[in-house]
């Protein structure tokens, strides 16, 4: 048990990594990233191209009951926007 303990602790401290030869320096981005809430033109939009028969998400529904059912896919983007905000 003790030398279980004495490897965790070895290889889990919170010591520095330092420098690794492998990986580059990364830049400065060169765009700012887009962070204002979808709008509903938008959330349509994307719907909209979606093929229907696609599998489903983790939540299980496909994008077909977008599709019809607009006023379901407006109260998800009202949510949504709650959400983002």
């Amino acid at each position: 048990m003790e030398d279980t303990e004495s490897h965790l602790q070895q290889t889990h401290s919170n010591r520095p990594l330092g420098e690794c030869p492998r990986i580059e320096p990364v830049s400065a981005t060169e765009m700012e990233m887009e962070t204002t809430e979808p709008t509903w033109k938008e959330v349509k939009e994307i719907v909209k191209k979606a093929i229907s028969g696609s599998a489903p998400g983790p939540n299980g529904i496909p994008y077909k009951v977008y599709k019809v059912c607009q006023l379901l896919l407006r109260r998800l983007w009202t949510i949504s926007g709650v959400v983002w905000r």
